[in-house]
């Protein structure tokens, strides 16, 4: 009788270890997805979007596996950058900065899902889902459908994207200059690899949004804060921060927009300021 406790013991003890052991050793991923969609811009061709939220330090988005059959490519990346989540912040593809394109091999149902894996340098493989929502081919301001071709089969080859394109980049046209808004931007890198941001603004004032949808108003807005395309935040102020960034170059990019998500534009140009900064070791 002895003899079986003994052996039973000893089971015992080395489940609990190998669950201790498991335990210790086992990755979390420090980065969340989270409302995931996508949206039929043409035939069997989605426009997928989506939250990501960082826990751990910064990290680069370096490929997608679709886990469903088809084709992806990033679109509104620079040439020679990357999809960047700074440390401890969030970051999202969406339909006015950097998102995903997917090319499907076989016609999809609307409510059911597509699946990626995406590829950090650090955190590894991250799963993420995207409902599949009917959609419809989206349109810009001159009525044109998007153009959504891939240049490129593979994740790696980051294609740039027309902002102009985009139903929700619409823009806000100023027809009288002497009151359209203007900005300049003071960047300024720091020891610990985050980016100060602060904007010098004219004909312009921050309002934080209590409700949405927003009325528009003439000079009334916030800002759009785009890190290598993607979208980080909106600022209701002339100043924010970033989180710490990993070592390389970066594009940081600010729009002005109306109350209700609109680009500020004059003579169709944006009202936007961008900079490239490099972050050394």
């Amino acid at each position: 009788m002895r003899k079986y406790l003994t052996v039973a013991g000893v089971l015992i003890f080395a489940c609990v270890l190998g669950t201790i052991v498991w335990n210790l050793t086992s990755k979390v991923s420090p980065i969340i997805t989270t409302n995931g969609r996508a949206v039929l811009v043409s035939d069997n061709m989605y426009a997928l979007y989506l939250d990501m939220e960082n826990q751990g330090p910064a990290d680069v988005l370096s490929g997608i596996d679709p886990e469903t059959k088809g084709q992806v490519s990033f679109m509104g990346v620079g040439a020679g950058l990357k999809p960047v989540i700074p440390e401890s912040s969030k970051a999202s593809f969406s339909a006015d900065g950097a998102h995903i394109m997917f090319r499907s091999t076989e016609e999809l149902k609307p409510g059911s899902f597509i699946s990626l894996s995406l590829s950090f340098e650090n955190s590894g493989d991250v799963p993420a889902k995207l409902l599949i929502n009917v959609g419809r081919k989206a349109k810009g301001d001159t009525g044109e459908a998007m153009d959504h071709s891939m240049n490129g089969t593979k994740s790696e080859e980051p294609a740039k994207m027309d902002h102009s394109m985009h139903a929700m980049g619409s823009s806000m046209n100023v027809n009288d200059p002497s009151k359209a808004p203007k900005m300049i931007m003071v960047l300024d890198t720091n020891k610990d690899r985050t980016a100060s941001i602060s904007l010098q603004t004219e004909n312009f004032n921050f309002v934080e949004l209590v409700e949405e949808p927003a009325a528009h108003v003439d000079g009334e807005g916030h800002g759009h804060l785009y890190l290598n395309g993607l979208k980080i935040q909106r600022m209701y102020g002339p100043s924010t921060k970033i989180g710490a960034l990993p070592v390389g170059r970066h594009e940081i990019s600010v729009t002005l927009n109306t109350n209700d998500h609109r680009f500020y534009a004059v003579n169709g140009e944006r009202v936007e300021a961008s900079e490239q900064i490099n972050i050394n070791e």
